[in-house]
């Protein structure tokens, strides 16, 4: 059995709407890793005790270029939440276990943290100094054109784009063609049904970026 490293967080994470207590845990990773009660009630502990558990699941598969990386928010607006010296610190551990990337989950690739204290660059940029070129991350936040892209690269191994690619499922090809003009920037009412968009989608997008429908 994959042992943990026994570090310890200095914060405990949870979302803010739900007591700690009352929220739901998926105790099969438990087949994988010892019980701990203090796990329980910490979820950063958890964190690292199911990273391991599903390394040692693959590692013990022996299937090979099985890739695992973790995707994390880097802060919470809601008080008490998710800080960047939380988010900065539960990095710096992750960067040292045997995932192949980390990846931040971002509305805007050039977002400011709302503290006070990180507010000289972007999150991104304080992230990816924090990781140190350990384990590649992966960028992303509202990536609408090349420099866009070329722009989050320099914080990033690696960029995603999404609700771009919603709107125009030839993005990159035609960003890697030179053919920017001919991306479809929108996403129109009587487009939908050809880009197999449904009504969940469309109300995430419109929560996300309502100027972008039509």
């Amino acid at each position: 059995m994959r042992k943990t490293k026994g570090f310890t967080f200095p914060k405990i994470f949870f979302q803010p709407h739900e007591p700690p207590l009352m929220r739901p845990r998926p105790f099969r990773t438990y087949s994988f890793v010892p019980f701990s009660l203090l796990a329980m009630l910490d979820p950063t502990i958890l964190i690292n005790q199911l990273v391991d558990a599903v390394i040692f699941v693959v590692d013990d598969s022996n299937i090979k270029d099985f890739i695992i990386g973790y995707r994390f928010s880097p802060e919470e607006y809601e008080e008490p939440g998710i800080k960047m010296e939380d988010t900065l610190y539960l990095v710096d551990k992750l960067a040292d276990k045997k995932l192949d990337y980390l990846h931040i989950s971002l509305n805007d690739f050039k977002r400011v943290s709302v503290s006070e204290q990180y507010k000289e660059k972007s999150i991104m940029q304080y992230v990816h100094e924090k990781i140190g070129g350990r384990i590649p991350l992966i960028g992303i936040g509202d990536v609408r054109t090349k420099q866009d892209a070329e722009d989050t690269l320099t914080n990033a191994e690696l960029v995603a784009v999404g609700r771009s690619l919603i709107i125009d499922p030839h993005w990159t090809s035609k960003v890697l063609e030179g053919k920017e003009e001919t991306i479809r920037r929108v996403l129109a009412n009587q487009d939908r049904e050809e880009l197999v968009v449904g009504n969940g989608i469309v109300e995430f997008l419109n929560l996300t970026m309502p100027d972008r429908l039509r």
